[in-house]
């Protein structure tokens, strides 16, 4: 077969393949390298912390939760199978309770230095509980050599640092068994004084305690203007819990990049009094929130289940979850 003509029949069968109920097995290699390297890359603004990786073979992550509805309440559009080889991903069990959705892989990076990472085409099952596989025996699922590209959520040490994803394309060159993802180059996190940052924070009226209101951040560009030194985008995320003083009390993110955000808002006692806050950073930088005032005593919110289809929530709707 020609090697120009290579990639096209895969992608073809690849097409077929998801025209029906299909797992990794369905999948097709993309190349002979057993072992795809995410490369090494500089982490400045948290000398320590640990990565989170989702591996995909075109839109299919073989641990990502395949039932139906899916995590946004929606029937899974392509239809794909639950994979059998899911021991192998990072947390298939947890507590003794078997899992449905998970990293593909989790590491840690020190000295600021994170990889190469290693995603091979084997595994060992990680699940405690037997549901998915038995424990401490090797998996050979070879999805090594089906990668297409990799999302890293990186969840620095420093406190004063906000997480960051990135996505990046797998895979080109080959030197032995080995093939490589791009150039990911320096990634510098967010942090007080790190050009194109700003912190966000606000108020909380009618809490008694600490973390009794959560605030999650993340950002929702579709081409974040943040750049790694190999000019990879990078999109910034938060999780926050308000610190309360008395009856009043604050919440706060040091840093995130400029851009477009969603925070979710919930009440941890009663968490369907949930809301979606959509702004600009550095347009907006302050939320303040009113814990006993219908939709945290804020206008304009969105549905949590559906906020990426602009659904606002009424006067009525905030009234009847706060009721």
């Amino acid at each position: 077969m020609s090697p120009r003509r290579a990639p096209l029949v895969a992608l073809v069968l690849a097409l077929v393949a998801l025209a029906a109920a299909c797992d990794s097995r369905d999948m097709p290699d993309l190349r002979a390298q057993d072992v795809a390297v995410i490369t090494t890359a500089r982490v400045v603004g948290s000398s320590s912390g640990h990565v989170g990786i989702d591996g995909f073979m075109w839109d299919y992550n073989p641990c990502f939760d395949h039932r139906a509805p899916n995590e946004q309440g929606l029937p899974d559009s392509h239809d794909f199978d639950q994979d059998p080889y899911f021991g192998a991903c990072a947390l298939p069990s947890v507590a003794g309770q078997p899992q449905w959705h998970s990293y593909t892989e989790v590491v840690s990076w020190s000295g600021g230095q994170l990889g190469p990472i290693w995603m091979g085409t084997t595994g060992t099952c990680r699940d405690t509980t037997g549901v998915w596989c038995q424990q401490g025996t090797t998996i050979s699922h070879g999805w090594g050599r089906k990668w297409t590209r990799f999302a890293l959520e990186l969840y620095p040490d420093d406190p004063n640092a906000a997480g960051v994803r990135l996505e990046v394309g797998c895979c080109s060159g080959a030197w032995g068994p080995f093939t490589f993802t791009d150039a990911i180059g320096d990634i510098t996190l967010p942090s007080p004084g790190t050009p194109g940052t700003h912190g966000v924070s606000g108020t909380v009226r009618g809490v008694s305690g600490a973390q009794q209101i959560g605030v999650d951040v993340f950002q929702i560009d579709e081409v974040p203007s943040s750049r790694s030194s190999g000019g990879v985008p990078l999109a910034s995320f938060a999780s926050t819990h308000n610190g309360a003083r008395g009856g009043n009390g604050t919440w706060s993110v040091p840093a995130v990049y400029d851009g477009e955000y969603v925070a979710f808002v919930t009440d941890k006692a009663r968490p369907t009094r949930k809301v979606v806050v959509r702004f600009r950073v550095p347009e907006r930088t302050t939320i303040d929130l009113d814990r006993n005032a219908a939709c945290f005593g804020l206008t304009g919110v969105y549905d949590p289940a559906t906020w990426y289809l602009n659904d606002t929530l009424t006067a009525g709707e905030c009234a009847a979850l706060w009721s």
